[in-house]
């Protein structure tokens, strides 16, 4: 991975963690990791491999000589990642640009509403669709429209879930969504899993968005969408899907998780 910075050298590196391991910024490649295809950052993996502290407020370029607005990432699976500082009434948002990831790969014959893998993931909760975007391997569950308490209940069956063959479902990562019928603050809520890749649930995934944003777009008619990712720790998104330019904008607030310096 390469960083660019047209603007001033690099400080040391900084990993600003959204409530999403994929709202991240990054001031170096050193803090850059690609456990998902298209993140920047795992937040589990910072906290489980380092000592961190956590401090209110994203410093984006206080003293650290990068005072870019624009940061941009070269990914070998994903091209390429921008995260944009956004000025917003209460703190700055940070906003990342990533392919728009469209679910609508066929679905292969075993994935079904009543499937092992499905019914492992939600148990007996009543499905509305499936969606399947092939090139990330991200199957979506959307569960008929309901209350939000629906999706909180979800309680994968993640031993055996994890058991599955990859040949048997070529699947990474599970995005269960729902459209709430009980919160008009949010167009749709999402829980994401990837227990083939050791996370059992993802706190908050900006690639789950490149993904089930352009699906509920597509059922709303609406290219503006509030999200929420409903899990214990959770995190509110603001989402934008740019057709014409084929790219998902996934917008959030952060915190700095780690901060460190690379001499080469």
């Amino acid at each position: 991975m390469r960083h660019r910075n047209r603007s001033a050298p690099c400080g040391p590196p900084t990993i600003s963690c959204d409530t999403s391991p994929c709202i991240s910024c990054c001031k170096s490649v050193t803090c850059c990791s690609l456990s998902f295809p298209q993140c920047l950052n795992q937040t589990g993996d910072a906290r489980s491999e380092s000592s961190v502290t956590e401090r209110a407020e994203p410093e984006w370029s206080a003293g650290e000589g990068n005072e870019s607005d624009t940061l941009m990432f070269d990914t070998r699976e994903s091209g390429q990642l921008t995260v944009k500082r956004l000025d917003a009434a209460e703190k700055p948002l940070l906003q990342l640009s990533m392919p728009l990831n469209d679910p609508l790969d066929t679905l292969p014959d075993n994935m079904t509403p009543d499937s092992p893998l499905v019914r492992l993931t939600v148990g007996d909760t009543a499905v509305e669709a499936l969606a399947f975007n092939a090139g990330l391997r991200y199957l979506v569950i959307q569960l008929k429209d309901g209350p939000a308490s629906l999706l909180d209940n979800i309680k994968p069956d993640m031993v055996p879930l994890a058991a599955l063959q990859e040949d048997t479902y070529p699947v990474f990562g599970i995005i269960v969504a729902i459209r709430p019928v009980d919160d008009p603050n949010h167009d749709h809520l999402v829980r994401f899993w990837a227990p083939w890749n050791l996370s059992w649930e993802d706190p908050v995934t900006g690639s789950a968005q490149s993904v089930v944003a352009p699906h509920f777009e597509r059922l709303l008619g609406k290219s503006s969408l509030r999200a929420r990712q409903a899990s214990a720790r959770g995190g509110e998104l603001q989402v934008e899907v740019d057709r014409k330019a084929s790219r998902v904008r996934a917008a959030g607030q952060a915190v700095i998780v780690l901060s460190g310096q690379l001499h080469l």
